[in-house]
Formats: structure tokens, sequence, C-alpha cells
């Protein structure tokens, strides 16, 4: 059955991790694709796939804001496809740069769909500049489920409940209060 599963690995300029990532898709019985945005976007294809991951990396050299650039091209370029993919319950996943580019696309948080205008941000390191830090032992993910359970890696988490766990974090996330 898992051979039958295939994901879409979508790549752009300072992607890193895509070759990782399929690895460990293809590890777990999966067939795993590494496409470019680009041929996403003038081949139509990305409906051809059961899921979707964003890989990590320094997308576009993160010259602007962490995973701005690619977001934009993402919400401009390729936002009919990925909307029609998440609407059918496909699952997304954004891996470190992947999750700042489905912030900065307007893909997360989710709470409405896919998002005219941003709604969450990711607020910059304190101290400035690069940093890769285990958190303090004291310091967990709290991760709530709220869209009613249709979400692949939260909807074991009981509507209101959260899952403790302890974190590696590069950065903090601000959203709004609903």
């Amino acid at each position: 059955m898992r051979k039958s599963i295939s994901i879409c690995i979508l790549r752009a300029g300072g992607t890193n991790c895509d070759q990782e990532t399929k690895a460990a898709l293809e590890g777990c019985g999966v067939k795993a694709e590494i496409l470019h945005t680009n041929k996403v976007t003038h081949e139509r294809r990305l409906s051809n796939y059961h899921g979707l991951v964003i890989p990590g990396g320094f997308s576009f050299g993160d010259y602007v804001r962490a995973g701005a650039i690619w977001g934009d091209v993402i919400r401009h370029e390729l936002r009919e496809q990925v909307e029609a993919f998440v609407e059918t319950g496909r699952p997304v996943l954004g891996i470190c740069n992947g999750f700042q580019v489905l912030v900065e696309a307007g893909i997360l948080p989710g709470l409405d769909g896919f998002e005219d205008a941003q709604s969450m941000v990711l607020a910059g390191n304190i101290p400035s500049g690069y940093r890769c830090t285990w958190t303090a032992k004291s310091s967990f993910l709290h991760l709530g489920q709220e869209n009613a359970g249709k979400c692949v890696f939260t909807r074991l988490i009981p509507r209101a409940g959260f899952l403790d766990s302890q974190l590696h974090m590069r950065r903090e996330s601000c959203i709004p209060n609903r």
C-alpha cells in the first residue's frame, strides 16, 4: 500500500535537505519525487501527489526574510494548486525553512484556509543572526489541535488538548488570538 503513496518534495534555489527528505520518505516505503517550483508551476502536476513537503535550507538565500521570497512565489504562482491540494485534505509538511515558507505564503496557521493576508509572523532571533541551539530542558513545544482534527500530524491530539514535547527551535512565532 505504501508504494502507491507518492509525495512531492518541492525545491527552489537554496534548499538543502531535499535529498535527505527523499531518502527518509523512501525509507518509509513511499515514492518521493523532488520537483523544482518552476516545474510544478508550468506543468501543473501537484494534484498527482498524496502529500507535499517543503524542505529546509535557505531558499533564495533568505535575503529578505527567512522564507519570504519562496513564500511569495508560492502565494502568487502556485496558490490555486496548493489551495486545491490542502482542501482535499492532503498533508503538507514544512521542514525548517519550509515551515517559514508556509507562514510567508499564508498557508499557516491555516485557521481560515489559505489566507489572503499573512496572519502569522516569525520573530527574529535574539540576539540577531543565525543561531542553532538546543533549548533548555524546561523548554517544550506545546502543540495544540485547532482545526477540527483535519491535520494528519495533530488529529490525534484531543480538541483543546496539547502534546508536550522537548523542542529544538530556531525562531519564535507569533499568531493572533482567536
